[in-house]
């Protein structure tokens, strides 16, 4: 009898076609959504608090505000006149007795001085990055701490026989404190100061 061989059988296998990897395109998806979340909070950052800075004058900078200060006369106050003195005060920050005190002062003063007094009136700012420098302002013994933004901010301060102001530094942003000092038509940039250390301008009225 014939014995019949089992033919061997060729498995026909089809490759099933390539997929592309959803895990692949799932990880870019969310790079990507990542990256824009990140760049949209970096925006929203900027646009309400700004960059963040700090002042970089160079050294060529500073020896020149040095020597324009050295060389500066002394600086003109505008005075508050009779019908300023109320809110020059309001804008001191005195305490009750400290504004009673100064009142009393100006009231006797001779008549002749009656369209001056002896405020005067300074505008201080910074004049590089705003930063959150703070300066200490002591005339004829009333100070107060002062933050310096970019925009001038007036302040009244009163002045007396040694006619000075001293301007110490109390809080540095980055790079020095920069001081712009303006009354009337006199304005100057003071030298960069660091905290403790303090400048003394003679004012005349």
């Amino acid at each position: 009898m014939k014995h019949l061989e089992p033919q061997p059988q060729h498995a026909t296998h089809q490759m099933a076609p390539k997929v592309p990897s959803q895990k692949r395109n799932t990880k870019t998806m969310l790079a990507a959504i990542f990256l824009g979340l990140t760049l949209g909070a970096g925006s929203l950052m900027t646009a309400f608090w700004g960059p963040s800075s700090a002042d970089d004058l160079s050294e060529r900078d500073k020896a020149a505000l040095i020597n324009e200060f050295s060389r500066a006369q002394a600086f003109q106050l505008a005075p508050v006149a009779a019908h300023e003195i109320d809110g020059a005060l309001d804008m001191m920050r005195l305490s009750p007795d400290q504004r009673s005190a100064l009142q009393t002062a100006l009231n006797e003063q001779p008549a002749a001085t009656s369209q001056k007094s002896s405020l005067g009136w300074i505008e201080l700012w910074d004049f590089a990055d705003q930063d959150g420098d703070v300066v200490r302002i002591s005339s004829a013994g009333y100070q107060i701490d002062y933050p310096l933004l970019n925009a001038p901010a007036r302040l009244a301060v009163p002045i007396d026989g040694t006619t000075t102001i001293k301007i110490v530094g109390v809080t540095d942003g980055g790079g020095g404190i920069t001081l712009g000092l303006r009354s009337g038509a006199a304005a100057i940039s003071l030298p960069v100061i660091q905290p403790g250390q303090s400048l003394t301008v003679p004012v005349t009225f």
